[in-house]
């Protein structure tokens, strides 16, 4: 009878002591040549990456075996059983030709790898994986990074090898394969320095999340039936070191229910004098009451002290620290979190966020402009364009600024009220300069909401034969 033991020394070449770790005893303890050492161990390493694929446990890649897939017997209930066998349902191995390490599995209809130095598809369309017909198929050179890939609906998107080209991979009718589309050729310096993370946010928008090795986040909004896919980026008075996003629903303070997927931020700040490592929630999209909408870092809801009505508790994790405060829908300015983590602001206040500020930013690309009225003029060209005012498509705003590039003094629409509950056309003078392809800035970093849908600009021409 075989069995599984674990060395615990060696005597010599011939000899060993073991500890067995089967639940029943050897047939002996005679001398065999009959044995071999597994897989996986201290000293050979242990897989990298996991998938459950067809009621299959499905290991990959180890320091010494770094191109091997390992297949667990098929069943939940034998997701632990490696013994190898000739029957269908049997555990086996499979050693991707070359020795490209394997990056990362994907369960699909297919098994889907990523390698070094391409990235493919495993098993056969409509057959069960079995230990009698091991089938890969390599679908693209461009192989993947040591970062595990993400689903996004019927899509994979990895990162490619060097971390900074994020390409999906998917089928392609015309092409009768999988394919590896960049998703960043129209915005190469957005991963820069490189990718070290990924995550998949699929409500209320689909988003993907990006840990970059700076400490900054690369997200792209990623609608690929509406062919939308636009990068942004995002810092903070930190570093964010790690980003899960887990479906699920909760109630916001005032007891509205929000269905998106929750976003887990792993953050490293330097708060007084001393570095700290925060697990932080970023709050959902659809916030709900206007008076609990978070938009600062690191925030919280803060309450007040009991023995002086002017002082509000709750940001010890902040000591120091100068944050923003948001109070019954207004902006009441910056304050420095004392020693006990209060800050004064005042008594009678009844709903009130405070946490770090920061600048959303937006520019549009340069504007092109056709003027159609006059393409018939002979001899005329434009030579400039300068935008006389703008028109603001609004939503949930208190506040923004608006300019012409980020170097430009910004003018400031400042609402007496959060503008809530219809669609808000604000029509805006645009002071500045004339430019041959201008273009729109537009930031705040007060910790209010702004939701801008559209921008419409009046623009006037001038021309020179």
């Amino acid at each position: 009878m075989r069995g599984i033991v674990e060395i615990t020394s060696v005597t010599d070449a011939k000899n060993a002591v073991c500890t067995v770790l089967t639940d029943f005893p050897l047939g002996s303890t005679d001398a065999t040549w009959r044995w071999a050492e597994g897989s996986w161990s201290d000293y050979r390493g242990w897989p990298k990456t996991i998938a459950f694929h067809q009621q299959r446990a499905v290991y990959g890649g180890s320091d010494s075996y770094p191109a091997a897939l390992w297949f667990s017997a098929l069943g939940a209930d034998y997701y632990d059983d490696f013994t190898a066998g000739a029957l269908d349902t049997d555990a086996f191995w499979y050693h991707i030709p070359g020795q490209n390490p394997i990056q990362w599995l994907i369960s699909s209809d297919y098994l889907l790898i990523g390698t070094s130095s391409s990235v493919g598809k495993y098993g056969k369309q409509g057959q069960a994986i079995t230990p009698s017909t091991p089938s890969y198929q390599e679908q693209s050179e461009h192989g993947a990074a040591d970062i595990q890939a993400v689903t996004a609906g019927d899509i994979v998107i990895y990162a490619e090898r060097g971390a900074r080209k994020v390409r999906e991979f998917g089928y392609a009718l015309q092409y009768d394969k999988y394919t590896t589309p960049d998703l960043t050729i129209l915005s190469e310096e957005i991963t820069d320095p490189c990718v070290i993370e990924m995550t998949f946010q699929a409500r209320p928008q689909p988003t993907l999340w990006c840990v970059l090795s700076d400490g900054e986040i690369a997200t792209l909004s990623y609608h690929r039936e509406q062919l939308v896919a636009g990068w942004s980026r995002q810092s903070t008075d930190g570093d964010f070191k790690s980003l899960i996003a887990t479906p699920g629903s909760g109630t916001t303070p005032a007891g509205e229910t929000w269905l998106e997927d929750c976003l887990w931020a792993v953050a490293e700040r330097t708060v007084d004098g001393s570095d700290n490592t925060y697990i932080e929630q970023i709050t959902p999209v659809e916030w709900g009451d206007p008076n609990y909408c978070f938009f600062v870092d690191s925030g919280a809801g803060l309450t007040v002290d009991g023995s002086d009505a002017n002082f509000y508790d709750g940001l010890e994790h902040l000591i120091g620290e100068t944050v923003g405060v948001y109070a019954d829908l207004e902006s009441l300015g910056d304050y420095t979190v004392d020693a006990d983590g209060m800050v004064e602001i005042g008594s009678g206040y009844t709903t009130v966020i405070a946490g770090l500020k920061y600048y959303s930013k937006l520019e549009t690309l340069p504007l092109k402009i056709v003027d159609m009225s006059n393409r018939q003029t002979q001899g005329v060209r434009i030579a400039d364009k300068k935008i006389t005012a703008l028109h603001f498509d609004l939503l949930d705003t208190y506040y923004l600024e608006y300019g012409m590039g980020a170097n430009s003094t910004p003018k400031t629409m400042d609402f007496e009220e959060i503008i809530s509950d219809t669609v808000k056309f604000s029509r805006v003078a645009f002071p500045f300069g004339t430019y041959v392809k201008p273009t729109i800035y537009i930031q705040t970093n007060k910790p209010v909401p702004l939701g801008l849908r559209g921008i419409f600009p009046e623009i006037t021409y001038y021309r020179s034969n």
